[in-house]
């Protein structure tokens, strides 16, 4: 059992509705490769922010905030639990905490585009370890929107420019739940899982999307390596190895991220029945 099967006895239980936090699972175009819930899974409970968007569309962790925090209100209006389920940290931040305003310089950035141009990522990625080597370690370094956009932060930063954070206050309590397995069993997980997409028409999926390309979305683990392989950048044996390994990377990322989290807690899938009560007991004790 995973997050999904999970969310989903807890929605029964507690008469919640869930709130997607899978940055992916947003567009209506990526399906296999976003392991979004079936339709029998999407009837038992009323999800939000599934194939809510097209991969045409440009959609952010800030849109996502604003519009995240009026479909809670929307819920608790109604009497119903809101559940956010996912796994894109910067996402469940953005709604549970607000996001930070950290400071731009439109110059600087595009310096930054025309290293990027003339000079490719890899140059950008050593820039950003040199600055900031905790950032470099947690962030997508395959993803040349985030990569330039953290340099952008961290030479600001180092140059002493800087501006105080704003975020908004929340007038609703979180409980946080993370999920984690051990890591010989998460990646066992991890490598049946793609070869299971495989099986199911991811290459065919992302040959369909090819013309959306540069679209952010497809710089998802699974479109972006495909995508090379069609570009005969990669053999196929190659693009779905590096989707294995893109794919640990990044929940090695997620588990990073979450640790920062301290008010966060701890359960292995399997603990389900001990996850149910734990968020009884909690709710219990805001009553």
């Amino acid at each position: 059992m995973g997050k999904t099967e999970l969310s989903l006895k807890l929605a029964e239980a507690f008469q919640g509705e869930i709130i997607s936090a899978d940055s992916r699972q947003f567009f209506m175009e990526l399906n296999i490769g976003t392991a979004k819930p079936g339709l029998d899974e999407l009837k038992r409970v009323p999800h939000h922010f599934v194939n809510s968007h097209s991969i045409a569309d440009e959609y952010s962790a800030g849109k996502f905030e604003k519009e995240g925090l009026a479909t809670i209100h929307e819920i608790a209006s109604r009497g119903k639990l809101p559940i956010i389920v996912g796994g894109s940290g910067l996402y469940i931040d953005a709604l549970i905490h607000g996001i930070d305003q950290p400071p731009s310089d439109p110059e600087l950035r595009d310096s930054l585009n025309e290293t990027l141009e003339n000079h490719g990522l890899v140059q950008l990625q050593e820039r950003l370890k040199s600055l900031d080597p905790e950032k470099y370690e947690a962030i997508d370094l395959n993803n040349p929107r985030r990569v330039l956009r953290a340099v952008e932060i961290a030479e600001l930063e180092k140059r002493g420019i800087t501006k105080p954070l704003k975020k908004p206050g929340r007038n609703f309590e979180s409980i946080i739940i993370v999920l984690n397995r051990d890591r010989t069993e998460l990646y066992e997980r991890i490598n049946t899982r793609v070869d299971q997409m495989i099986e199911k028409g991811l290459v065919e999926e992302v040959e369909e999307l090819l013309p959306f390309r540069q679209k952010q979305a497809m710089q998802t683990v699974g479109y972006r390596e495909l995508a090379s392989y069609f570009d005969k950048q990669l053999s196929f044996e190659e693009a779905v190895n590096l989707i294995k390994q893109n794919t640990r990377r990044y929940a090695k990322r997620q588990i990073t991220w979450f640790k920062r989290m301290k008010s966060a807690h701890w359960f292995h899938p399997a603990e389900q029945n001990k996850i149910i009560h734990f968020v009884k007991s909690s709710l219990e004790k805001r009553l």
